[in-house]
């Protein structure tokens, strides 16, 4: 076995087991809950019962309509600057029942709530020694109740003030300052949806050990105003007396841990979201090694390094497939075969995208444009099994000619790099065969994990992570090559997008931003339903070419279509497959006369509809231009398993449109042929 099919082995057994066994880690209470998951438990306490459903924390209460629940922590005392309180809040429940931010609770079990009533009213309640109570309703502000209501309390030292969706509600002053706990509260029967609690100071003075005040995953309201968790609201229920316990509820119990659910099959969502982030995780964290294994081996990088660095990633991942007794069932060798096409396909959406944004790359940039690289990388990848991958190339019309050269590309590289790694190897055995003893000494490959802060980032460490993919992969390096000094791996949270090796530190840097960037990019791309599939815009013939006048004779010219023709022709249903990174789906739209559309898209995440308008204009005997105009669609966004949602935008577009014969049109290098 040669050197780097051996590497890419691993990916083969524990990133592909994780994935279909299991999906990317479970989401926890901790995910929803932060610093004060500690006290609560999956599961029947009491009147509550506790699950976690469609992305958020569900506490229900069907039988006790005077019971409260309450789950807390303490933090640092605030002495200066500013602390901030964010929770999102959805519910449905009794029109007297309520949920929301407790706050300032002390040590005597006074406290005070920013609360949502289940008939959507803003209020204050509270329990200052004289039981819970209502101190005030706001007249002016009420909650949307779509599950994207966002609860903050800012505060400073004696003042605080609550908003609600950045709309400032009730403000308090207190002049002895507020008892740093804060927390959830619900109360009365019902189903209340918690996520996004999340502590942040700014400017404290905190001592050693204070606990909490450290950032948690955004809030929903700050990534769409869209994540309803309950089905629309049949109806609601007359309004019941307000609740009147005797006193609050649980409260964090410090080093309890939530129950974890069993191990399960990934459904399919998660399975394309585990390909589309774990493909753009491993694409660009095999670049960087390309560098580091350039810089600390000192190899000759014959041609720009940022083009060898790329191709090296695509023979890592390509390699996965070169021993077919590794593969155990069918569904691992589709979950790697999507891993390694997002790998690449993430430059082809990146591309597209800044096209469409009439943004350029700047051509004295040390790396190629996106599509140049996709192209690069892809036609390694192509080239390492052109069967299996015959089908996204023909989807993205990767020339005949360009395959062939593809073919002899991977062969020679392949063959160049294993000369180049040989004499820094290791003798592992006539699979790999090194230049060096198997006990020569070298430099260990040291790996670490930051605990990330946002949802990609926890995806991420549960896929490479959690598997042990990563562990695995620097293992294999240290045992493999020869290092002159230990090389470090992290990955962590950073404020910009970008992943780099270090060559001063020996170190390779990877931000949870740079997948997370790239993953929307893959994801908005692919549930935009456009047919923008064309990777080289660059001025050209049309790629299918025109059938001689013998074999399809052009009509009469008087019979070419006008503007009014051309608006007759398209009325009807047509059909067309569009290719994504893990296949294909079916396109269908119908032009009405009434100049209105509809089209279906049966995406691998699930069906989108869309309605418009539309007009077609001829720009020559045989090309029209479609335009459309989205009016209504649904769903409006998708969201994955763990929560996180990405909007499902529709955009006008205006499609080109070749004419191939009476009942089929090419658009944009997609076929399109008429149904009725």
């Amino acid at each position: 076995m040669q050197l780097i099919r051996f590497l890419a082995v691993f990916l083969v057994v524990s990133l592909s087991a994780g994935i279909s066994v299991t999906g990317p880690r479970a989401a926890s209470l901790e995910d929803h809950l932060g610093p004060i998951a500690g006290g609560a438990a999956l599961g029947r306490d009491g009147a509550w019962e506790t699950s976690l459903s469609n992305g958020w924390v569900m506490f229900a209460n069907t039988t006790d309509p005077d019971s409260i629940a309450l789950y807390y922590n303490d933090f640092a005392p605030l002495k200066a600057g500013e602390r901030t309180l964010t929770l999102n809040l959805a519910l449905r429940a009794d029109g007297q029942s309520l949920g929301g931010l407790l706050f300032d609770h002390t040590p005597s079990k006074t406290f005070i709530a920013m609360t949502i009533r289940g008939d959507g009213a803003v209020g204050m309640y509270g329990d200052q020694g004289d039981g819970f109570t209502e101190m005030g309703i706001s007249e002016n502000v009420r909650a949307r109740m779509d599950g994207s209501d966002v609860l903050e309390i800012r505060q400073k030292p004696g003042s605080a003030e609550f908003f609600l969706n950045e709309q400032l509600v009730f403000q308090m002053n207190k002049s002895a300052g507020f008892a740093p706990s804060a927390g959830i509260l619900m109360a009365g029967t019902g189903r209340f949806a918690f996520d996004g609690f999340r502590v942040k100071t700014v400017g404290n003075d905190r001592p050693p050990g204070g606990r909490g005040d450290e950032p948690f995953p955004p809030s929903r309201g700050e990534e769409t105003a869209e994540t309803e968790p309950f089905p629309p609201p049949r109806g609601g229920t007359e309004p019941g007396p307000r609740p009147q316990p005797e006193r609050p509820g649980p409260q964090t119990s410090p080093g309890s841990e939530p129950d974890q659910p069993p191990p399960r099959e990934a459904t399919a969502a998660e399975i394309y979201v585990s390909k589309v982030i774990a493909g753009t995780t491993l694409g660009v964290f095999f670049h960087e090694l390309g560098h580091a294994v350039i810089g600390e081996l000192k190899l000759p990088a014959t041609g720009p390094e940022e083009d060898v660095a790329d191709g090296f990633s695509a023979f890592v991942l390509g390699s996965v497939f070169e021993d077919p007794e590794n593969w155990e069932n069918a569904k691992e060798e589709d979950i790697l075969q999507g891993i390694v096409q997002y790998s690449s396909l993430l430059w082809y959406y990146n591309g597209q995208k800044m096209e469409r944004e009439g943004r350029q790359e700047g051509w004295q940039g040390e790396h190629a444009p996106s599509l140049r690289r996709f192209r690069n990388s892809f036609c390694i990848i192509y080239g390492s099994d052109p069967q299996r991958f015959e089908s996204l190339a023909d989807q993205i019309q990767l020339g005949e000619r360009t395959k062939a050269r593809c073919l002899q590309e991977y062969t020679k590289r392949y063959r160049a790099w294993e000369a180049l790694l040989k004499p820094v190897s290791r003798n592992l055995g006539p699979d790999e065969p090194g230049d060096h003893p198997a006990d020569a000494p070298g430099g260990k490959v040291l790996l670490s994990f930051e605990e990330p802060q946002t949802d990609v980032g926890r995806v991420v460490t549960a896929l490479v992570r959690d598997t042990d993919v990563m562990k695995e992969i620097a293992d294999y390096l240290q045992t493999a090559f020869v290092w002159p000094r230990d090389l470090q791996i992290e990955f962590r949270n950073c404020d910009q997008v970008n992943a780099w090796y270090d060559p001063q530190a020996g170190k390779v840097t990877m931000c949870y931003s740079i997948v997370e960037h790239f993953s929307k990019v893959v994801f908005e791309a692919e549930s935009s339903g456009g047919t923008d599939t064309k990777p080289d815009r660059q001025p050209r013939p049309d790629p299918r070419p025109q059938p001689a006048p013998r074999r399809d004779p052009q009509p009469p010219r008087q019979q070419e279509p006008t503007v009014a023709d051309a608006m007759a022709f398209f009325v009807g249903t047509w059909q067309a497959t569009m290719p994504t990174g893990q296949g294909s789906f079916t396109a269908q739209v119908t032009y009405a006369p009434d100049r209105t559309y509809r089209v279906v898209l049966n995406y691998p995440q699930g069906p989108t509809e869309v309605y418009g308008t539309w007009s077609a204009k001829q720009l020559s005997d045989r090309s029209v231009q479609i335009d459309a105009v989205p009016t209504d669609w649904s769903p409006k966004q998708y969201c994955n398993p763990y929560g996180h949602c990405q909007p499902n935008y529709q955009y006008a577009s205006q499609v080109v449109v070749h004419l191939i014969d009476q009942n089929q049109v090419n658009a944009e290098g997609v076929v399109w042929r008429r149904l009725r």
